[in-house]
């Protein structure tokens, strides 16, 4: 049974339709519905109709749908990614731009192999890995710009005569070999249509109506491919939702959907508001967020679900504290009835997950995670894990692999091949191999072998007496691996390094020796000890919970710095996708939703002290309530500043432990210059002091680095 407005989408005939379809209001109902109208009626034939989904597993889940509502033996309409049309349109028309329908795509790893041949000939002025070259080219692809046109484009963001050079020779080599990339297929799609009026003439007669799910996340390739295919006409019906637009880091723009009304006459839109998903206080929780941004059509959800539970904000003293609370919650919701795989914990950013992780492992409670890679198993941890191996076991080939290639050295894979084969014949340790020359090497060799092996030495001697902490450090910057990822100016060699920082940061709270703490790290990596078959919570960043949807929801690092992220706060328009982000985050939740901050969080290797996100003060203060650790009792008057009694609910939490190394009675006096003795950190010295009482603050030197305390809570002595 559909409600009201659905019934008029699927009325609405003669006109361009825009359908603007809120969280949980069953919009891909609304498309199955909508295409077995168009048959039914007579309206349209079943092949003159184009429905395009943004993920392959979205057009399959559309297709099952759309074939059991019309009937198995029923001829079924198109249904595709953008992707798998224009590839759809390119295999049958590529000939009208020159080029052989038999091309191949290259993936990833061709991509970077065609950029690695190309900078043998071009001289760039930055230092970028292959994959980040790739992705600088799909940006420029993206925005639409063969190298013909982007050479002209002098105010791009991303040109420059390097650029230029590269983007040319990295097109001409594809051409060359009869390739293209998935950038390519969009971008060779629309110059045919656009180059070539018969076929465009073409695909018009044979798409007479066009959907568009998940419109607002169109790029610039995808939304001028739309444009084109539908022309003037009126046979076109968008869905979409402004306020879940999260992908504009990819290329994706609100401001197509916002548009629409312009790019054509007499436009029906229609709100589905109606949400079938959540409880009522859920989606106050959420409106009243999403209502401060601006870049939206107004809409309010709402539901006939029960009003559901209050909502939960918890303010833990520091991120394992919040991994425990996240962890009663889950206990809780599984001892009324709730099954785990209907429970997730969201976060921000995949930096937090370490925590977590451990949190669940040592509370035996069977997890997965989604969208990302488990902490211990990324690439970047796993380099220096290789070389703590290394230092605890020369002989431990596997590891010397790993570790003289990251950074690369020079030394390649038959080289490699010859030290691994010398050791295994010799019995030396390959790390002696190496330093006693059994190998022939040439002079750049020896140089970074040399090198290598006095750094391995003195991570050897520094283990007999330091701690694992002060090792990583060393290994870290020593190796060259900090200076190469601070280097790199992408995003994702940031967080590489950021994670690292962070696997620092824990080591330097290990008390255990070196191979006690590679044990306990192995044991952390190892995810067959859980039951292929069991049921498990999922551990996933908001941005892969999209399109999902769970009984109970958590959302940790619910804090300035995280949410929203630190990287956002320049502008507003990266403010309003950060509302949008946990606008999208809190809408996936059913039944129940708990958030979640730290007031002391160690990330980064760095202690930070965070107030609570502002979108917390956004929310409608009457479905939520505020529980505060018992380890910050004394900061219940500051957060009363943020949240007034008179309004909000703030609660004390009788069910925590009490205890944690940074609930001190009273914050340490100390003065400026005072030396001072950390649980972690080591001897330092007070550089300055802001603050007083329980929000004292001091900036201290530990060695070559400045950290900032919160005295009332950091494991301080006086020297």
């Amino acid at each position: 049974m559909l409600n009201e407005r659905q019934e008029s989408v699927l009325a609405s005939s003669g006109q361009p339709l825009l359908v603007v379809a809120g969280a949980g209001a069953g919009k891909t109902t609304v498309i199955v519905e909508k295409i077995h109208r168009l048959i039914e009626t007579g309206d349209q034939l079943p092949h003159h109709i184009l429905a395009i989904a943004f993920t392959n597993k979205a057009a399959n889940e559309l297709k099952q749908r759309v074939k059991n509502r019309l009937g198995f033996a029923a001829t079924l309409p198109t249904m595709s990614t953008f992707h798998g049309l224009c590839g759809m349109l390119l295999r049958e028309s590529f000939h009208h731009l020159g080029r052989n329908n038999q091309f191949v795509i290259f993936d990833s790893q061709d991509q970077q192999s065609i950029i690695k041949e190309c900078l043998k000939t071009i001289s760039v002025n930055r230092t970028l890995t292959p994959g980040q070259w790739v992705g600088l080219i799909s940006r420029i692809k993206t925005d639409g710009y063969f190298p013909d046109q982007f050479r002209q484009a002098t105010n791009h963001a991303l040109y420059d005569r390097y650029m230029v050079a590269l983007y040319d020779a990295y097109q001409a080599a594809l051409i060359q070999q009869n390739a293209i990339d998935f950038d390519d297929m969009l971008l060779y799609a629309v110059q045919l249509l656009r180059e070539h009026p018969t076929v465009l003439t073409l695909y018009r007669d044979r798409f007479r109506y066009v959907i568009v799910d998940e419109y607002q996340d169109v790029n610039q390739c995808q939304y001028a491919l739309t444009r084109l295919l539908v022309g003037d006409r009126s046979n076109v019906c968008v869905v979409g939702d402004f306020d879940q637009t999260i992908y504009t880091w990819r290329g994706a723009d609100v401001q197509h959907m916002l548009a629409f009304e312009t790019d054509f006459k007499s436009v029906k839109k229609v709100y589905l508001e109606q949400n079938y998903r959540s409880t009522q206080r859920i989606l106050t929780a959420a409106n009243s967020v999403i209502q401060n941004n601006t870049q939206r059509h107004e809409k309010r959800l709402w539901t006939e679900n029960d009003s559901g539970d209050s909502i939960q904000y918890y303010l833990a003293g520091d991120e394992r504290e919040e991994a425990v609370h996240a962890i009663r919650t889950l206990q809780s919701w599984a001892s009324s009835g709730m099954a785990m795989d209907q429970m997730v914990i969201l976060m921000r950013t995949n930096t937090q997950s370490r925590v977590i992780e451990e949190a669940l492992m040592s509370h035996q409670v069977p997890y997965a995670i989604v969208g990302g890679v488990r902490f211990y198993d990324r690439k970047e941890i796993k380099d220096l894990i290789a070389y703590l191996r290394l230092v605890h076991n020369p002989s431990d080939r596997y590891a010397f692999k790993r570790a003289i290639g990251a950074p690369t050295r020079g030394i390649g894979a038959t080289t490699l091949q010859k030290l691994s084969d010398a050791a295994m014949q010799s019995g030396i340790p390959i790390v002696h191999v190496l330093r006693d020359g059994m190998v022939r090497l040439s002079s750049k060799q020896q140089v970074q072998a040399h090198n290598f092996c006095t750094m391995i030495d003195a991570a050897v001697a520094q283990s007999q007496t330091a701690g694992v902490g002060a090792i990583v450090q060393h290994v870290f910057e020593q190796s060259g691996y900090a200076a190469a990822l601070l280097a790199d100016p992408s995003p994702d060699a940031q967080d590489r390094y950021q994670n690292c920082q962070e696997f620092i940061g824990m080591a330097q709270h290990s008390n255990e020796p070196l191979g006690d703490f590679l044990n306990q790290v192995a044991l952390m990596s190892d995810i067959d000890s859980w039951a292929s078959d069991a049921a498990s919570v999922t551990v996933m960043t908001m941005h892969h919970a999209k399109g999902l949807e769970f009984d109970g929801v958590i959302i940790v690092g619910m804090e300035e710095g995280l949410l929203p992220h630190y990287r956002a706060l320049q502008g507003d328009s990266d403010l309003e996708e950060e509302r949008r982000l946990c606008y999208v985050a809190m809408t996936r939740a059913r039944q129940q939703l708990v958030l979640v901050g730290a007031k002391h969080r160690v990330i980064f290797g760095n202690s930070q002290y965070n107030e609570p996100s502002r979108f917390l003060n956004e929310m409608d203060p009457s479905v939520f309530h505020i529980r505060l650790s018992p380890s910050l009792a004394q900061y219940r008057r500051h957060l009363a500043d943020r949240f007034d009694p008179d309004i909000y609910t703030i609660e004390g939490d009788a069910a925590a432990n009490s205890s944690t190394e940074y609930n001190h009675a009273d914050a340490l006096s100390v003065c400026v210059n005072d030396a001072v003795m950390h649980s972690s950190w080591g001897r330092g010295r007070v550089v300055s002091i802001s603050g007083d009482g329980v929000e004292a603050m001091a900036v201290i030197q530990f060695g070559a680095t400045q950290r900032t305390v919160m005295l009332k809570y950091a494991p301080l002595s006086l020297v």
